[in-house]
């Protein structure tokens, strides 16, 4: 196959739609990559229990960027 070569920006935008809206999944997935226990519980729980939590990120508008701000221990690899 072939390569296209793409910015990060526009890989962060465009193909992971980074300022989109973070589902219940996201979360859960999310937490997994949490390094302290009060991250990745606070996450489990928004992703799993807590639907006022998860309906007032909706709400708010939370983005997967601002998730990712949020939650410093939590850093998922680009792979």
């Amino acid at each position: 196959g072939t390569t296209e070569m793409v910015s990060v920006r526009n890989l962060l935008i465009q193909h992971l739609d980074i300022l989109g809206k973070p589902n219940k999944k996201f979360y859960v997935a999310l937490a997994g990559y949490a390094t302290t226990r009060y991250e990745y519980l606070k996450l489990m729980h928004t992703g799993t229990d807590d639907n006022e939590a998860y309906k007032l990120g909706v709400n708010e508008g939370v983005t997967y960027a601002e998730l990712l701000l949020q939650y410093k221990t939590a850093n998922p690899t680009i792979e």
